[in-house]
């Protein structure tokens, strides 16, 4: 049995520039945003059926830490049993979070995912180790949140 992987749609966000109109708005805030303006144009696909949602992230610490990708889904409105997680291939990760759907599509693992990628480079100080300059307190709140349901959904299972 042969199996073929495709990319159904695309989309990306604006490009923000420093000081401009959207600084404040969270990358896994614009993120979701994008993933909700997918599944509106492509209503032939249920969000039941997505399996994984794969983000790409250059520098997944602090706010944009390794759990941006379940963030992502669960903003996006996506079923909580969609699988998420978060690429690190540097410049690279967006096109890496393709590369792994496709190849978890070809091998059968999964039917139907979610790649993107998301970052927001402002929040590192130029020349500092990955300083993070603010935390975000309403990413760490939804972390909370999503630790809490999961632990749930274990006691169910």
């Amino acid at each position: 049995m042969s199996v073929d992987s495709f990319i159904i749609d695309g989309a990306r966000s604006p490009i923000g520039t420093k000081n401009g109109q959207m600084v404040g708005i969270r990358s896994d805030d614009l993120s979701a945003q994008v993933i909700q303006g997918l599944m509106q144009r492509n209503t032939n696909i249920p969000s039941e059926v997505i399996e994984d949602v794969v983000v790409g992230c250059a520098f997944p610490e602090g706010p944009q830490g390794m759990l941006m990708a379940r963030s992502i889904s669960v903003l996006a409105e996506l079923p909580i049993e969609s699988g998420a997680k978060v690429i690190n291939r540097f410049c690279g990760s967006s096109m890496d979070s393709v590369h792994q759907l496709s190849q978890a599509v070809l091998a059968g693992d999964v039917d139907v995912g979610i790649a993107a990628g998301a970052g927001k480079a402002i929040i590192f100080r130029k020349g500092k180790k990955s300083k993070i300059v603010k935390e975000d307190e309403m990413l760490t709140s939804l972390i909370e949140e999503i630790k809490s349901v999961e632990k749930e959904m274990q006691k169910i299972s």
